[in-house]
């Protein structure tokens, strides 16, 4: 589709009776400088001043001509500005607080008329794009990700507008004036998006005015808001199951959270579902899906020892401490730095000291822990101490508690060193 950028016709005016006009001025001039000059020349140069008062004359000459031509220029750029305000496209703003900057773009735009793209464009399909966690006012809800053509807008009240085109591209920008201001303390801008009519879920939502909307959480939060989940295009039964699922997963009823969830499968399959389908099987405490999941953990570039913990902690409900060990060790050869410390310093976090067995497992598991911890904070050092006192192993044991008392030598913390001598056992 060829895409042309057409000025005004009458954005700068040339009619007959400014010509007029300026040629009487060009006369009244010529006339006042023959005057001034005879009265120069006969008054001042010659009976006064001689070759220099030429020099003096002809300067003043220029500053008047200079200054004259200047005041012409600015009266011609103030009449172009004063016909562009009378012919540019009014816009609807009863009831809307503006945004300064968006406006000026609106308005400073001399290139798009907007009367000729109107009539150039009406039938082109568009939508508002909204996004998840953004809180909107209801109004803009209410036309939000719905297809419309570009004439549907302006008949829905939409002060929609065309704000830039490329010709080569076909491309085009859109912009409104209506939702610059969410609220007081949310002001933003949101996109325009031309539908594409090879999606049959625009096809659909153009036809028959519901939401396109292919978000789950948006879906959710617009339900939440209201908004019946059969007003959108992708509604079925699964998407029903999915939203039960969440609002069970939040109020941590796992079960029932399953259930549904496992229902939303049954129907179709959605990477979302999935993704909640594994959160609720770790949430039951699932070792089975904790394994599968640590597994891609592992094989990524980057492994995030937080995420491991999360999934390590299911081994700790379950016991399976030889699991703990065995990936433990794996992490360890994949972290580096200061997250290497953390892990194994959080590990600690996952298990109390009378939970834990004594075994080979368990044992090397807390020797690697002491190994990688910061062996210069004594909460940690006293708490792997602990674990050892715990199993009868009290050399092991004292020897990390004096640590820790070396350490608060030079601190004011004679409590605390007081209850950790207590702790040594002959």
């Amino acid at each position: 589709m060829k895409i042309s950028h057409v000025r005004n016709k009458n954005f700068f005016p040339e009619k007959e009776n400014s010509k007029q006009s300026h040629i009487f001025n060009v006369a009244i001039l010529s006339l006042l400088l023959d005057y001034l000059y005879l009265l120069l020349y006969n008054v001042i140069i010659k009976k006064v001043m001689g070759v220099f008062g030429y020099v003096v004359v002809g300067f003043l000459v220029l500053l008047f001509i200079g200054a004259f031509t200047k005041q012409e220029e600015e009266k011609k750029i103030q009449d172009k500005y004063k016909q562009f305000n009378r012919n540019r496209v009014p816009k609807r703003t009863s009831s809307v607080e503006l945004v300064d900057d968006y406006t000026d773009l609106l308005d400073d735009n001399y290139d798009i008329d907007q009367k000729k793209a109107f009539r150039k464009y009406k039938k082109i399909p568009l939508y508002i794009k909204i996004e998840q966690g953004v809180k909107y006012p209801q109004s803009l809800i209410r036309f939000g990700d719905k297809a419309m053509t570009f004439e549907q807008m302006r008949k829905n009240g939409l002060d929609v507008q065309l704000i830039d085109e490329n010709i080569k591209e076909n491309y085009r920008y859109w912009g409104s004036t209506n939702f610059s201001c969410f609220n007081e303390e949310n002001c933003g801008y949101f996109d325009i998006e031309e539908a594409d009519l090879t999606n049959p879920i625009h096809q659909e939502s153009l036809k028959t005015g519901k939401y396109l909307t292919e978000d789950l959480w948006l879906i959710k939060e617009l339900s939440e808001l209201g908004v019946p989940l059969t007003e959108f295009v992708i509604y079925g039964k699964d998407l029903e199951y999915f939203i039960k699922a969440v609002d069970y997963f939040r109020t941590q009823d796992w079960k029932n959270a399953k259930k549904e969830i496992d229902m939303a499968l049954s129907y179709k399959w959605n990477e979302e579902y999935d993704k909640m389908k594994i959160k609720t099987e770790l949430a039951l405490n699932n070792s089975t899906v904790a394994e599968e999941e640590i597994n891609k953990l592992l094989s990524e570039e980057y492994v995030f020892g937080s995420s491991l913990l999360e999934l390590i902690q299911v081994f700790a409900f379950n016991k399976q401490y030889h699991k703990i060990l065995e990936y433990v060790k794996k992490a360890n050869v994949l972290l580096i730095g200061v997250d290497k410390v953390y892990f194994n310093q959080d590990l600690l976090n996952l298990f109390t000291s009378t939970d834990i067995p004594n075994d080979r497992e368990t044992i090397e598991l807390f020797d690697i822990i002491y190994h990688y911890s910061n062996k210069t904070d004594f909460r940690v050092l006293e708490r792997i101490a602990d674990q050892y006192s715990a199993w009868g192993m009290n050399d092991k044991a004292n020897e990390l508690y004096q640590k820790c008392i070396t350490l608060l030598e030079n601190k004011k913390h004679p409590r605390i060193k007081s209850r950790i001598e207590k702790k040594i056992t002959e």
